[in-house]
C-alpha cells in the first residue's frame, strides 16, 4: 500500500472527508446525549465543574425531604398545643365555678396544746409549782403536847442503869455491860445500843447527839403518854423542850428520792422542822433547804402556801398524815406529783399542712438556744412557710392553737416527731400523744359533694390533656413529649437548627393533682388557677417558638429547593450542547460530505481517462 501514489487532489479529498466524518461523529454524539460534554477528555475543567455541581444539588434534594418532615412534625405538635390550650380553659372554667360554689368546711382543722404557754415563751421549760389554794383551817391538825426526856452524857460503867418509863404504861430499866451479851436482852455497852433497845419496848423516836456517848431526845410516837428517863447511868436528866407527839406530818419528795418531814405543833420551831402556820412551814422548809429542795413561798395574800421545784425538770410529791394537806389548803389529794410545765426544750417537731402535691412541711427544733423556735413570733415564722399560723387561746397561761391559713381550712394538719430523732419526743408533750396525730377538717354538705364533682371532671380533663401530647406526633418525632428535632441545612451539617420539644402533658405543665384539696377549700381552687395560668402561659410560650421554627424552616426549604434548580442550570450550561447548533451543523457536514465526495471523483478523473488508452 504504502508503494501505491495518490495525486494531491486525491490525498487532500480524502483528508477532507476524514475531517468531516470526525465533525458529523461529534455532532452526532450531542444530537444523541445532549451533551457536548460527555467526559473528561472532552472538556476537563467543564466536566468536573459540572459533576461538582450536580453531587451538591443531589445532597441538597436530599436535605429537603427532612426539612418537609421537620415541617410536618411541628404542624403536629402546633395543632397539639392549640387543642391543648382550649382544655386548659375549660379547666379554667370548672375552678372558676368550684370557687363560687357554696363553703365545704364547717370547722377548719386545728391542733390544740394540752398544755398551756404564753406568746413569749411557746417552749414551756418552767419548774413544778405548788400552791395551796383551798380554804386552810389549822387547828383542824391534830398534836398533843409533851415532854421529851434530855438525857446528858452517858456512864458508861458496867452496873450503871437507865430506867425508862411511860405514863400508864412499861417500866424497863437498862444495864451496862461490856461485852453485851447475845442475845442482847436490856443490856447496853453505848448509846447507839441503849437507843436500839428504847426503840424496841416503847416504839419511841430516839436521836443522838453529834457526841455518840450522848442521847440527845426520846420522843413518845405510839400513843398521848409521856416518856420519862433516869438512872445512874446518866447524869443529869433534864427535862426537854415541848413536842408534838402523834401530829400530823407535812412531806415533800424530790424526783422519787427520800421525804423530808415537817410536824405539826405549838409552840412552832421552824428550825428544827416544827410549824403551825403556813409562814412557819415555810420557815421550815427553807431551812432545810438543799441544792435540789423546792422552795417555799407565800402568795400576795401571804396566807398561802407555794413551793417551787429548784430545777424546770425536777418533780415534787407532797404528802401528808391525816389531812394535813387539806387543811393547808391543797385541793389536790394526798400524795400527789407535781410536774414540770411540760416542756418542748430541746424537743423538735414536723408539722405539716395536707396532702399529696398541696403537701407543706416545716420541722420547728424548740428551745433556748440560737436558731431555735422560743416564741410565739419565732414559731410562726417557721410555720409560715409551710402555710400555717399559731395563736394563743384563751386558758390560765394560753394554749397554742396550730391552723392552716385562710384559704386552707379544708387540708389536714399532721404532728410527728422529725425521723431519725430518739425518744422521749414533744409530740407527749405538746399534743398527749405519742404521734404521728392528724387532724382533719369538718365538711358540710351540699358544698362538700359540688366541689369535689368539679374536682372530679377537672381531673379527667388533667388526663385527655396528657393524652393529647401522646398523640401529637409525627413519624415517630414528638415534641410535645420532650423530643428535639435536629435538621440541617446545608451538605457539610454547617448550617443547621434544632427544635427543643418539652413535656407538655398535665405533669409536664405543671397541672398536678392533689389528694387532699378536691377543691375543698379555697386554697386548692387558687393554687389549681395558679397551675393552669402557668400551664396556659407556657403553651403560648412554646406555640411562639414552634411558629417561629416553622418560618424559618420553611424559609430554608424554599431557598434549598431554589439553589437545587441554580446547581442544575449551572451544571447544564457547562456540558450540555445546543441542539439547534448541532442540527444545523449536521446538515452543514453531511452537505459538506456530498461536495468532498464529488471532488474525489473530479480529482480521480485524470486516472480514468489513462486507463481507457490502456483499454484500447
Amino acid at each position: 500500500m504504502s508503494g501505491i501514489s495518490l495525486t494531491a487532489a486525491t490525498r487532500s479529498n480524502l483528508l477532507t472527508l476524514q475531517a468531516v466524518a470526525d465533525q458529523q461523529a461529534k455532532v452526532q454524539s450531542t444530537l444523541a446525549t445532549g451533551k457536548r460534554v460527555s467526559s473528561a477528555i472532552d472538556n476537563p475543567i467543564n466536566f468536573f465543574t459540572a459533576a461538582q455541581l450536580s453531587d451538591r444539588r443531589s445532597d441538597l434534594s436530599g436535605l429537603l425531604d427532612g426539612l418537609s418532615n421537620g415541617i410536618q412534625t411541628l404542624q403536629a405538635a402546633s395543632r397539639g398545643l392549640e387543642a391543648i390550650e382550649n382544655l386548659v380553659q375549660l379547666g379554667r372554667s370548672l375552678a372558676m365555678r368550684a370557687a363560687a360554689a357554696p363553703s365545704a368546711v364547717s370547722t377548719p382543722a386545728a391542733i390544740t396544746s394540752v398544755s398551756d404557754y404564753t406568746i413569749d415563751d411557746v417552749v414551756g421549760a418552767q419548774p413544778a409549782i405548788a400552791a395551796a389554794s383551798g380554804p386552810q383551817n389549822l387547828a383542824g391538825v391534830k398534836g398533843t403536847l409533851t415532854q421529851t426526856a434530855i438525857a446528858g452524857p452517858l456512864d458508861a460503867t458496867p452496873g450503871r442503869t437507865v430506867t425508862v418509863r411511860q405514863a400508864r404504861g412499861a417500866t424497863v430499866t437498862y444495864e451496862v455491860r461490856s461485852p453485851v451479851p447475845t442475845p442482847p436482852g436490856n443490856f447496853f455497852s453505848d448509846a447507839s445500843e441503849l437507843a436500839d433497845r428504847i426503840r424496841r419496848d416503847f416504839a419511841a423516836t430516839v436521836t443522838l447527839s453529834a457526841d455518840p456517848a450522848t442521847v440527845a431526845t426520846i420522843a413518845p410516837t405510839g400513843d398521848d403518854q409521856a416518856i420519862t428517863v433516869d438512872g445512874d447511868a446518866i447524869d443529869p436528866v433534864q427535862p426537854g423542850p415541848m413536842v408534838t407527839k402523834a401530829a400530823d406530818t407535812f412531806r415533800y419528795a424530790v424526783n422519787n428520792g427520800p421525804p423530808v418531814t415537817f410536824t405539826f405543833r405549838t409552840p412552832a420551831d421552824p428550825a428544827n422542822g416544827f410549824f403551825n402556820s403556813p409562814a412557819t412551814l415555810r420557815d421550815a422548809i427553807n431551812a432545810r433547804a438543799g441544792p435540789s429542795a423546792p422552795s417555799a413561798g407565800l402568795d400576795l395574800s401571804g396566807t398561802r402556801l407555794v413551793l417551787v421545784a429548784a430545777d424546770k425538770d425536777d418533780t415534787f410529791q407532797l404528802s401528808g398524815s391525816g389531812s394535813t394537806l387539806s387543811h393547808l389548803g391543797f385541793t389536790q389529794p394526798a400524795s400527789y406529783t407535781y410536774q414540770p410545765t411540760p416542756s418542748l426544750d430541746t424537743k423538735s417537731i414536723t408539722y405539716t399542712l395536707g396532702k399529696g402535691v398541696e403537701e407543706r412541711s416545716v420541722t420547728v427544733p424548740f428551745g433556748y438556744e440560737a436558731q431555735e423556735v422560743t416564741t410565739l413570733a419565732q414559731l410562726n415564722a417557721r410555720l409560715s412557710t409551710a402555710d400555717m399560723i399559731a395563736t394563743i387561746e384563751p386558758s390560765p397561761n394560753g394554749k397554742v392553737v396550730v391552723r392552716g391559713i385562710s384559704g386552707r381550712e379544708a387540708d389536714t394538719i399532721t404532728l410527728r416527731t422529725p425521723d431519725g430523732e430518739a425518744p422521749p419526743s414533744g409530740m407527749r408533750i405538746l399534743t398527749g400523744s405519742d404521734g404521728p396525730l392528724s387532724v382533719t377538717s369538718t365538711l358540710s354538705e351540699p358544698g362538700a359533694s359540688l366541689r369535689r364533682s368539679l374536682a372530679r371532671d377537672y381531673a379527667e380533663i388533667r388526663d385527655q390533656i396528657s393524652a393529647l401530647a401522646r398523640d401529637s406526633s409525627f413519624n415517630g418525632q414528638n415534641l410535645l413529649m420532650g423530643a428535639n428535632v435536629r435538621l440541617p441545612f446545608n451538605e457539610d451539617g454547617s448550617s443547621k437548627t434544632e427544635v427543643a420539644g418539652a413535656r407538655m402533658d398535665a405533669d409536664g405543665l405543671g397541672l398536678l393533682t392533689s389528694l387532699d384539696g378536691e377543691f375543698l377549700d379555697a386554697a386548692s381552687v387558687r393554687e389549681t388557677m395558679k397551675q393552669l395560668q402557668a400551664a396556659s402561659i407556657a403553651l403560648r410560650s412554646k406555640l411562639s417558638e414552634f411558629s417561629t421554627a416553622h418560618a424559618t424552616i420553611s424559609t430554608r426549604r424554599d431557598f434549598s429547593a431554589a439553589l437545587t434548580n441554580i446547581l442544575a442550570a449551572g451544571a447544564a450550561q457547562l456540558v450540555d450542547g445546543d441542539m439547534n447548533q448541532a442540527a444545523a451543523s449536521a446538515n452543514a457536514l453531511a452537505l459538506r460530505r456530498q461536495i468532498a465526495t464529488s471532488s474525489l471523483g473530479l480529482a480521480t478523473q485524470a486516472q480514468q481517462a489513462v486507463l481507457q488508452l490502456l483499454r484500447g
